[in-house]
């Protein structure tokens, strides 16, 4: 079941989950934007008028919003592919904060709970700061690449992840 290999220019595939069922759709750019709030919508409609030879996903789960994704041609990529893909990044950013528990806690490392400092602090896209004395730099490195982090197809990830780790430093 491999939409993404048919996609056409100008067609979005559109896979939505909810609860137990999984729906995919091939929708018209026009069709995916009007699924989206104004402001998102016109995001998305200026990054459509930049493409050239990607493709795009879209997914959504129940009420989550969007998760958009500009993939080149020549990558086949299949919903087992994309889940594969986010599951080995989950796996390096837990492995990450707990590295960074050895030394720091949950507040220190998102400066009392800043989403942003978080990522910053795991490095996600880079380390914005100069690396702490005696620290490893490859603990350092980015997880993501700055368009990869940018383009919001890792937040689920970063969220769930950054959202257990409150909540279990709240319960400890």
């Amino acid at each position: 079941m491999n939409y993404f290999k048919n996609l056409k220019r100008g067609e979005v595939y559109l896979i939505a989950t909810e609860e137990v069922s999984t729906n995919h759709l091939i929708l018209s750019e026009d069709e995916y934007c009007s699924m989206m709030p104004e402001g998102d919508a016109e995001a998305i409609k200026s990054e459509f008028s930049q493409l050239t030879t990607e493709k795009v996903v879209a997914y959504t789960e129940d009420d989550g919003g969007f998760m958009t994704y500009f993939l080149n041609v020549s990558e086949v990529l299949s919903i087992s592919d994309l889940e594969e893909v986010k599951e080995q990044f989950r796996e390096q950013l837990q492995a990450r904060l707990e590295k960074r528990y050895e030394t720091m806690t949950f507040d220190e490392i998102s400066c009392h709970g800043s989403k942003m400092r978080f990522d910053m602090e795991l490095a996600i896209d880079g380390y914005p700061f100069e690396i702490p004395e005696g620290r490893d730099p490859k603990d350092y490195e980015p997880l993501l690449s700055r368009q990869e982090y940018l383009s919001g197809a890792f937040d689920d990830i970063i969220d769930e992840v950054f959202a257990e780790a409150r909540k279990a430093s709240k319960a400890a």
